[in-house]
């Protein structure tokens, strides 16, 4: 993971300096992780929206992922940024 990911992960924080250069490195660098855990569940699709959703929601929908998922993740954070933690 540290060789292959790490130096794609730290472009990717770089970036989100610049795009957000009042925000704390640690608040990006929280932000990050919850990103990240959002993301991998998601991409897991293991039917748990499914069912909690009493089929409402599909883990299989990537366009209501796709429709949803950059707008939730932006406004966490320009949040945690906002609070200045």
């Amino acid at each position: 993971m540290d060789e292959h990911f790490d130096p794609v992960v730290l472009r990717l924080i770089a970036l989100l300096k610049k795009a957000l250069p009042d925000c704390a490195e640690a608040d990006i660098f929280w932000g990050y992780h919850f990103v990240t855990g959002a993301l991998m569940l998601t991409l897991a699709r293991t039917g748990r929206i499914d069912k909690l959703s009493h089929g409402l929601c599909k883990s299989d929908d990537f366009v209501a992922v796709k429709d949803r998922m950059a707008s939730f993740m932006a406004a966490g954070f320009l949040q945690i940024c906002k609070d200045g933690r």
